[in-house]
């Protein structure tokens, strides 16, 4: 009886052993797409790499939309991404505002999708050195120029994305894709519900609103 006890349980730790090597051995899926930053968190916007001290980590969180995927079954949208790589590399103001980039992502792990829009600093209370934060909302992303007529889906709505690496600037080699998203976009952003903000640098336009300066045909 206790020969057979003993076997059951050196099995049972050796299937144990077997699932924590896979676990460690394998990698998320990744999803390689084309598209456009149309909004940052502006409280964790870092134009060039910051100083680092210590082992924290710096991030930025980043609305964005995909044009075309190359890899994985998911359609074409907005997503909220998680960038934390920016100890590493960081994005320019004129890299955030290019017209297309090509992104490699992969799903949230864990806890990951809960903070994936980031946090916001509270206002400080007299005499409160303190600084406390909330979770991000909506009037804490400000547009980038290639999404000022955008109109975006709430950001409870968006899908959260991992970035572990910086995006590139995607070529013409690549194509068009998917049925073209640009075509799809009118359809997709139909009935959808927008959250009426203004925010700063948006030229004036409500968050989740086309500029009517710039006309709403087409």
């Amino acid at each position: 009886m206790k020969h057979k006890l003993l076997t059951l349980v050196t099995l049972a730790v050796l299937l144990s052993i077997g699932s924590i090597a896979a676990l460690g051995q394998s990698e998320p899926e990744q999803f390689i797409g084309e598209g456009t930053i149309v909004a940052f968190q502006k409280y964790d916007r870092h134009r060039e790499r910051p100083y680092q001290r210590g082992t924290g980590t710096f991030v930025e969180e980043w609305i964005v939309r995909i044009d075309r995927w190359e890899t994985g079954t998911k359609p074409p949208g907005y997503f909220l991404v998680h960038y934390d790589q920016v100890s590493v590399r960081a994005l320019s103001d004129k890299e955030i505002n290019q017209s297309k980039l090509r992104f490699t992502f992969r799903e949230p792990i864990f806890h990951e999708a809960e903070s994936c829009a980031g946090n916001a600093p509270l206002p400080s209370k007299h005499g409160d050195t303190t600084i406390h934060f909330r979770p991000a909302r909506i009037e804490d992303f400000q547009r980038t120029e290639q999404g000022r007529s955008d109109v975006f889906p709430p950001l409870k709505d968006l899908p959260c994305l991992i970035a572990n690496k910086p995006p590139a600037e995607a070529t013409a080699q690549h194509g068009s894709g998917n049925g073209g998203w640009a075509h799809q976009r009118r359809e997709y952003n139909a009935g959808l519900p927008v959250e009426d903000i203004v925010i700063p640098g948006s030229a004036g336009a409500p968050f989740g609103l086309p500029d009517k300066s710039e006309g709403s045909g087409g």
